[in-house]
């Protein structure tokens, strides 16, 4: 994932989802950048480039992730 990522800026980090029962990956993944700006090039570069993924199930789909919003039992 980083070999991706990494031509638009540095990366703070990134990670792969795997399912907890086989270790397998789920297919998603999270990639942070050091600045904002790089993550707005990588998304518009990506869609562009049409990259598909190796097991072959479609177009490799990027965007911005979505914020969650505190539950009512969480601190604020």
């Amino acid at each position: 994932m980083k070999q991706i990522f990494q031509p638009y800026g540095p990366i703070a980090t990134a990670i792969v989802m795997t399912k907890r029962s086989n270790n397998f990956c789920t297919g998603a993944g999270f990639v942070r950048f050091v600045r904002s700006e790089d993550a707005q090039r990588a998304i518009d570069g990506i869609r562009n480039a049409q990259i598909t993924l190796e097991n072959g199930k479609g177009p490799l789909e990027v965007k911005l992730a979505d914020r969650q919003k505190p539950s009512d039992d969480q601190p604020k």
